[in-house]
């Protein structure tokens, strides 16, 4: 994270983030890495991050005052649908990296505002295998969907580690996923009328 490799497949995604959410919601947001990092992109701009662990909402509150975002970032515990249906999810963008849980979460059948905000989704199918399909179907007709593959980094393309041994420099960059993983941005044709099919 501090050499700026971590999760390198979505710096593409969000650099062409919209300018013009009305909200951040980050479920899933361990110590705070996105959330404060989205809150300082988009200033005046109200953050809601979740997570069940204590120590990562410790973690993201204190994250959060070093940046001085504290008052922008909302910190939560777990995030179920009765929690989601009360954020402002119109016009919002929903980060979500919850370690499986999304295809409980993201039910556009019990949050029929899911279909008025972008996803930016960690798709989680080593735990269930029809994750992807299943998340995928479901915005079918609302968003447009871009599948993100995650990817080994190399460690040439990183100055900060070049003193480092071989094996120190793979190590530095490496994300220590034991599988691989995708992820999906799922762009709403409400928030851009021009890209409905």
């Amino acid at each position: 994270k501090l050499i700026g490799c971590y999760e390198a497949e979505l710096h593409d995604t969000l650099a062409s983030l919209r300018s013009d959410y009305t909200a951040i919601i980050d479920v899933g947001c361990a110590e705070g890495y996105y959330a404060v990092g989205l809150a300082r992109r988009y200033p005046g701009v109200s953050v809601y991050a979740f997570d069940s662990d204590p120590t990562a909402r410790e973690l993201c509150t204190e994250m959060a005052k070093l940046n001085d975002v504290s008052a922008q970032v909302k910190i939560g515990g777990t995030c179920d649908t009765e929690e989601l249906a009360r954020l402002p999810l119109k016009g919002a963008l929903l980060f979500c990296d919850c370690e499986g849980y999304e295809i409980e979460l993201l039910n556009p059948q019990l949050l029929p505002d899911l279909r008025d905000c972008d996803l930016l989704v960690e798709l989680h199918d080593c735990f269930n295998p029809l994750i992807t399909p299943t998340i995928l179907e479901r915005f079918a007709l609302t968003h447009k969907a871009t599948l993100i593959q995650t990817s080994p980094h190399r460690p040439e393309e990183y100055p900060a580690v070049q003193f480092l041994s071989e094996s120190d420099q793979k190590l530095a960059v490496d994300d220590l996923r034991g599988f691989p993983l995708q992820w999906v941005f799922l762009a709403s044709h409400v928030l851009r009328p021009e890209n409905t099919p």
